[in-house]
């Protein structure tokens, strides 16, 4: 899994961007099961017997979610955040793994928001 974390140049004021992103892919096929027959034998292929596996085990799961701050400090120690979140995932049945095809199907799927505002105010007593 990578995870890629940016931060942005504060310029001339104290307004900070941040954005952090995580995309995952993963995907798997099975095939040729077997089950334990004679865990002990000392000859390998004698240990195990084919499986009839009635379920479909294959697998594609694609995920991306980010995460974008703003940071801005309006006072000494008084600081406004803005946070926008974005979740995407999927999955499908079919096993192939397919990077290209995979990481850009993750765009297709309807993502899920989230706007945060917290506002910190100083007291000085």
């Amino acid at each position: 899994m990578r995870t890629t974390r940016e931060r942005g140049d504060p310029g001339t004021g104290s307004a900070r961007p941040i954005w952090y992103a995580r995309p995952f892919v993963s995907g798997a096929g099975y095939s040729g099961f077997k089950e334990l027959v004679d865990g002990r034998n000392a000859i390998y292929d004698r240990r195990y017997a084919p499986f009839a596996y009635a379920e479909n085990p294959d697998f594609n799961y694609k995920s991306f979610r980010t995460t974008n701050v703003l940071r801005w400090e309006y006072r000494p120690g008084s600081t406004l955040f803005v946070v926008w979140q974005q979740g995407r995932e999927n999955s499908a049945a079919y096993g192939d793994f397919r990077f290209g095809r995979d990481f850009r199907g993750i765009f297709d799927v309807q993502p899920r928001n989230v706007l945060l505002v917290k506002l910190a105010y100083w007291l000085n007593y």
